[in-house]
């Protein structure tokens, strides 16, 4: 049950605006918390970016509505566009420190990464929160920028080898969440 009603948020080509986390139960990123859907089976906690509220601020405020965490965030791990539900979501590394009483009734249940790809085969852009996030960790020899960060406070996600900045990059970001984890990183101004 939701517990309020708020006007949603779009971008310019009419895709609501969503945040979320992915809950690691430690520092290892090992094992992943999921919440109950109201439809079917199991899922990433996220929803609606409030309007004039930032992404990382909806993630936090989300995962605590729904999942009942408490936690260290860290870098936006990416932006994921789901073309069928016509979302664009914001997903954040959160290493949880505290579980409280969530506000809103879903059950709650750690997975590890391979349980959790699997229980998310319904949901194939929340599996790919996951699957993808995965994929890009950095090795200890590693030097494929994680975030880059230009001016305003806008920035990109880095892939892998060469980092391309788009011009038109409007993600914006909060201080905690600028370059993380990778070594040779260079801040590229837009």
């Amino acid at each position: 049950m939701k517990l309020k009603t708020i006007p949603r948020t779009y971008d310019n080509s009419g895709y609501r605006l969503r945040a979320g986390c992915l809950c690691y139960k430690d520092d290892k990123e090992k094992e992943v918390l999921l919440v109950s859907s109201s439809k079917k089976g199991w899922i990433v906690p996220a929803g609606g970016i409030d309007p004039g509220e930032n992404a990382m601020d909806a993630a936090v405020r989300e995962v605590h509505e729904e999942a009942g965490v408490l936690g260290d965030v860290g870098a936006c791990v990416d932006v994921f566009r789901d073309e069928k539900r016509k979302t664009v979501t914001y997903i954040y590394s959160l290493v949880v420190r505290e579980l409280v009483a969530p506000l809103e009734q879903k059950k709650r249940k750690w997975f590890s990464i391979d349980e959790a790809v699997h229980e998310l085969g319904h949901r194939p852009v929340q599996q790919s929160y996951i699957t993808r996030t995965m994929a890009h960790k950095p090795t200890p020899t590693s030097t494929t920028p994680a975030v880059v960060v230009g001016a305003g406070g806008k920035c990109c996600i880095g892939g892998g080898g060469e980092l391309s900045v788009p011009k038109n990059c409007g993600h914006l970001l909060r201080d905690e969440c600028r370059i993380q984890g990778y070594e040779n990183v260079k801040k590229m101004e837009m």
